[in-house]
């Protein structure tokens, strides 16, 4: 069985390494089921694998390609993005197993997925087409010796009347609906009988439902009882075919009418608002001699240059084809994609010059030595324009390769191939009909580039149109032979089934002037339909009018007007997404306009004074809140903080020597000059607290540079190592605090000395005789260092309070409540300014209550 496994999946296209992989996938989920997870000792809301999977899970990270110890990290932890700044934390032992339940049920969908994207692959399956396989899995039918309310009672829908109810909808959805579609198409079809029990739930439904019973009984009673005669339900559902046939064509072509009018009220919309918006782009290219720019001109129903050539010898033309208002000139409007990037500045052609100065414009732009891809860009405003349309006129490939034009046709060919890259594009390709395909320089352009056509999506986007169609009539004779003719072209261009169209301009006319050729255009699909049905009577119908295949095609794809509903048609349903689309984006206009003027009551609001001051009490508040609560943050078993899928460290947490480098950067702020000055201006008086500094040893900043350098001890605060945000750091700063006080303060030789020298003369004892004073000024001294050490945990504490003001202040940002307030404010001085203006103000605080807490 696994063997045959393998070798299906080989046989749609998988290939050895990709195998691999998704057995890898495959193996990696079933040891992600083995794993179990269990509350660390020292934290029961966290959670850790367990002992005896731990192998399951190594496993699943060698798999996967992931770092060991990475995906227990990942199970175990959740992590939250703020303004600036990602917070992991753990989850507990139920939230661990729906991650790695999530995780599973993901790589088992990518493999899933993948096999199907290679299945369809493999056997051509299309995007654009709507597709599906239903699968219908309905309850089993029960019947047991002792059969209860569950499986039958007239008086309740249960199991078997409901499995009846269903079947009877399917057989009537897949086959019945099917049979009427065929009908209405007159399409032939054999007539297939299935067993719905229509009887069964036709009686049980009667025997629930007064109607039911009444309709019934009257059916019963009918001569026909209800078209039970096979011959009447057959007319029955014929007369209703030819019925809804007749009424579905106006109601077809009234529907595309509003759907034209849809896109050309989107492309008014885009104009008015500069709202994003592009019809679909039809690329039309072929050789010189195949009338490809009278095929455009028709197309447009207007002439747009003054001579019969196209736009683009050298280059392509995007010709962008807009109604113009009755009672305005025409105007065209020209620029040019440049080498270097971006396209030139917008020329504007006005009155009844435009076409020549568009002529001699272009003209100027193909004056260059080789083929280039830069585009023109043309915009034609006329009354002549009924419909938007975008047109894309391709240089028209030589018969062969020119003197100095030496890959000209494989440059055209590579920007046929960019457009096809395009969702919106579709490819006409021309070709004239008198010619032999295996002669066409067109057919054997494209099979030269077969691979490279290959591997884009041609299906509905290429189609094949062989022009002078009329003048091939007259050429050839017998339906046998038109058939081989066109089936060899369907053979050598990859399957396309070629469209004919006539000849455009009526070669009894030598005058080839704009307005002339405008007129040919409007009478050309009459001209056309003639010749068309003269060389089926005369040619064709008596030999291929049994030829059903034939006649469809006949009727469909020969003619001009046909083979442009079908183009138009294919545009029109890729037109419409993007309406869709484009309304969706209108929406989202109207919500911000609609959040613009919520955001100006809001400010109306925010300008009373009397408001300012509540709002901003309110904002301060929370941000002191915040700040409070930020402070106070766990270091439990989250303590050592990741950035998501990196082994890269949070930017804002640090570990002890980085936070004292960083603290020592900033401790300026807050030196007792600063406080003494907040306290003085916010309280209004002064603390003396300097008096006993004045006999202080006044070494705590050599203590401190030796502290910094001293590596051990550095290291000998727990948590030392680990990247701490400010407000899980308090802890770690308290005891690294307490270790620096103890070896601060430790006794030292020379209070020993200064309290047993009694009667020597000392200069820190000088005139003191009294051993009990002597005594008391050497506590004085500790306590003047206690001071100094002091005042560096106060002045550290206060640099970790204002880091953690600065992550209230990004959650402010996010809160609804403060949000449109912030943005008041911000709209007058900018968003930093009234960071920094609460920054200071804050930090003003902070250092009176420094102040207050170092001297008491």
């Amino acid at each position: 069985m696994f063997e045959r496994r393998i070798n299906a999946m080989q046989t749609i296209g998988i290939n050895k390494e990709d195998l691999t992989e998704v057995f890898h996938m495959v193996a990696a989920v079933l040891n992600l089921g083995n794993a179990k997870f269990d509350a660390p000792p020292n934290n029961s809301e966290g959670s850790m694998v367990m002992a005896e999977c731990a192998n399951s899970v190594a496993m699943a990270e060698k798999l996967l390609g992931i770092k060991s110890g990475e995906l227990e990290k990942a199970l175990c932890n959740q992590t939250r993005v703020t303004r600036s700044e990602r917070i992991r934390s753990p989850v507990n032992v139920r939230q661990a197993a729906d991650n790695r339940d999530a995780l599973a049920k993901a790589l088992y969908g990518i493999v899933f997925n993948f096999i199907v994207y290679s299945t369809n692959l493999s056997i051509g399956y299309i995007d654009d087409v709507k597709l599906f396989v239903g699968v219908l899995d309905i309850f089993g039918f029960e019947c047991f010796k002792m059969n209860s309310f569950e499986q039958w009672m007239p008086q309740t829908l249960c199991i078997n009347f409901t499995n009846e109810r269903l079947q009877q909808f399917f057989n009537s959805f897949v086959f019945k609906l099917e049979e009427q579609l065929y009908e209405l198409e007159s399409k032939e079809m054999s007539q297939k009988s299935c067993c719905a029990k229509a009887e069964v739930v036709v009686m049980r439904c009667w025997m629930r439902n007064a109607s039911c019973r009444t309709a019934l009984t009257k059916a019963a009673q009918s001569p026909e009882r209800g078209h039970s005669s096979a011959k009447a339900a057959a007319k029955h559902r014929s007369e209703t075919a030819a019925k809804k046939k007749q009424e579905l064509q106006p109601r077809t072509v009234e529907h595309r009418g509003k759907q034209r009018a849809a896109v050309a009220e989107a492309w008014k919309v885009k104009q008015r608002y500069n709202i994003a918006f592009q019809s679909s782009m039809l690329v039309v290219m072929g050789q010189q001699s195949a009338g490809k720019t009278s095929f455009i001109e028709r197309y447009l129903s207007y002439a747009y240059s003054e001579v019969k050539r196209g736009m683009g010898t050298m280059r392509p033309a995007v010709l962008t084809c807009l109604p113009q208002e009755p009672h305005l000139d025409d105007v065209i409007e020209v620029a040019e994609e440049l080498e270097t990037g971006g396209q030139s500045q917008v020329e504007r052609f006005e009155g009844s010059a435009a076409r020549t100065y568009l002529q001699n414009w272009t003209i100027e732009k193909n004056r260059i030595g080789k083929p280039s891809k830069k585009k023109l860009l043309i915009t034609i405003f006329s009354k002549e324009c009924t419909t938007p349309r975008r047109i894309m006129d391709m240089p028209g490939i030589r018969s062969n390769d020119e003197d100095g034009n030496e890959g000209f046709n494989d440059a055209i060919v590579e920007m046929v191939l960019e457009e096809l890259k395009k969702p919106d594009s579709i490819v006409l390709s021309l070709a004239d009909a008198n010619n032999e395909p295996t002669l066409d320089q067109l057919v054997t352009l494209l099979k030269k580039h077969r691979a490279i056509l290959h591997q884009v999506n041609l299906h509905k986007r290429f189609r094949l149109v062989l022009t002078k169609s009329d003048q091939w009539f007259r050429g050839i004779s017998g339906g046998k032979k038109v058939q081989e003719h066109l089936r060899s072209w369907q053979n050598e261009l990859f399957g396309f089934e070629p469209m004919l169209i006539g000849s455009t301009l009526d070669p009894k006319q030598a005058d080839e002037s704009p307005e002339s050729r405008t007129l040919q255009y409007k009478t050309a699909d009459e001209r056309e339909a003639k010749s068309v049905q003269e060389f089926w009577d005369e040619s064709l119908k008596g030999e291929l009018e049994q030829d059903k295949a034939f006649v469809k095609y006949w009727d469909e794809k020969v003619g001009f007007k046909k083979v442009v509903q079908i183009v138009e048609d294919h545009a029109l349903d890729m037109d419409l997404e993007k309406v869709t689309v484009m309304m969706r984006e209108i929406q989202l206009h109207q919500d911000d306009v609609k959040v613009q003027s919520q955001k100006i009551e809001v400010d109306l609001r925010n300008s009373d004074s009397q408001q300012l001051r509540y709002q901003g009490s309110l904002l301060v508040s929370a941000l002191v809140g915040d700040t409070k609560r930020f402070s106070t943050a766990s270091t439990g078993a989250g303590a050592e903080l990741f950035l998501s899928h990196s082994d890269t460290l949070k930017e804002n947490a640090k570990t002890l020597e980085e936070e004292e480098a960083d603290f020592e950067a900033k401790r300026s702020e807050y030196s007792p000059d600063a406080m003494h000055n907040a306290f003085e201006t916010s309280v209004g008086r002064t603390i003396d607290y300097t008096r006993s500094d004045e006999h202080a040893p006044g070494n705590f900043e050599e203590f401190y540079k030796e502290i910094k350098e001293d590596k051990a001890f550095m290291t000998s605060a727990p948590l030392s190592a680990s990247r701490l945000t400010a407000g899980a750091a308090g802890y770690r700063a308290g005891q690294f605090f307490e270790r620096m006080v103890l070896r601060f303060m430790h006794p030292e030789p020379e209070d020993r000395d200064r309290i047993n020298c009694a009667g020597a003369v000392n200069t820190d004892f000088m005139f003191l005789d009294d051993e009990l004073t002597r005594v008391l000024k050497v506590l004085q001294i500790k306590a003047a260092k206690l001071r100094e050490i002091a005042l560096y945990f106060v002045q550290k504490t206060s640099h970790m309070q204002m880091m953690c003001f600065s992550y209230a202040w990004s959650n402010m940002l996010r809160k609804k409540q403060f949000r449109p307030f912030i943005e008041s404010l911000a709209a007058v001085a900018g968003e930093d300014r009234v960071y920094e203006t609460l920054r200071l103000g804050f930090h003003k605080q902070l250092l009176v209550h420094a102040q207050k807490a170092y001297t008491d």
